[in-house]
């Protein structure tokens, strides 16, 4: 490639193109994390209900907390998909 490592393309990025090649394709990529956050936290939320009902034993564990993450994070995945191949 072009760069020998991350210090260097760092260094080249601002001697080339100054500190604002360092934020080249920011809003693409603010675009889609937001997306995707906005997509996880009511997925998890929903799915830690669905699982724990009114249960705050259940909630509080780090079992129900894990699958209902897992579960939201592959629902966030799966719904900015094709948000990400476009910005990438």
């Amino acid at each position: 490639g072009n760069y020998k490592g991350s210090l260097d393309a760092f260094m080249k990025i601002i001697k080339n193109e100054g500190p604002g090649g360092l934020y080249r394709g920011v809003v693409p990529t603010i675009a889609k994390q937001s997306t995707n956050q906005a997509v996880r936290f009511p997925t998890q939320f929903y799915v830690m209900q669905l699982m724990c009902g009114d249960n705050k034993e259940r909630m509080a564990s780090p079992i129900f907390n894990g699958l209902a993450g897992a579960a939201a994070g592959a629902v966030s995945v799966l719904v900015t998909m094709p948000q990400d191949t476009i910005k990438t």
